[in-house]
């Protein structure tokens, strides 16, 4: 119930003027990335329902949307990223899908799926700075090109506050409760 009434406030947020402190708790314009993982992790453990499904498109497509809105702030909003954008954005999705179904032609390793799933709210954190900082001082090379040493600077960076801070601080959280 919980998740449903963050996608309603979401796009509440999105479609309706609302007071900051409304848009703070929604963490809008990003929640429905947030909500789209948490809806992916609720089908994967208790199986898909109309409820979820349902809830995971509209979700997706908010995302999806929002993305495109955003895109001024981390990559040109040209005709080029009006394509990309969405097309990345599902092409996750999808592959999401076949990960919750078990359908890629390998198995992902659950050691493997923690980790990637460990790195995302560093990366989170990191890749719109540092993403701008890189972005800028590129030459003038075409976007897709660009975005190829933006990933991986922001990807390892990711990794490093992965293993070092949010690991030490996870344990030391844990032995305080």
């Amino acid at each position: 119930l919980w998740l449903a009434l963050w996608l309603g406030a979401s796009l509440v947020c999105t479609l309706l003027p609302v007071p900051w402190l409304v848009a703070f708790l929604a963490v809008h314009p990003y929640g429905p990335l947030f909500i789209v993982g948490c809806y992916f992790y609720l089908i994967h453990a208790s199986g898909p329902s109309p409820f979820r499904v349902g809830g995971l498109c509209i979700a997706a497509l908010l995302a999806i949307y929002l993305s495109l809105q955003q895109r001024a702030g981390f990559i040109t909003p040209d005709v080029v990223s009006g394509f990309v954008v969405p097309l990345v954005m599902l092409a996750f999705f999808g592959l999401f899908i076949l990960m919750i179904r078990g359908q890629l032609a390998t198995r992902v390793p659950v050691s493997t799926a923690m980790a990637l799933g460990a790195l995302t709210y560093p990366l989170y954190l990191v890749h719109g700075r540092i993403g701008e900082l890189i972005y800028a001082r590129l030459p003038q090379w075409p976007v897709l090109l660009k975005l190829v040493p933006v990933l991986l600077v922001a990807l390892i960076l990711a990794l490093v506050l992965s293993r070092t801070t949010e690991t030490h601080g996870r344990r030391l959280f844990e032995k305080a409760l």
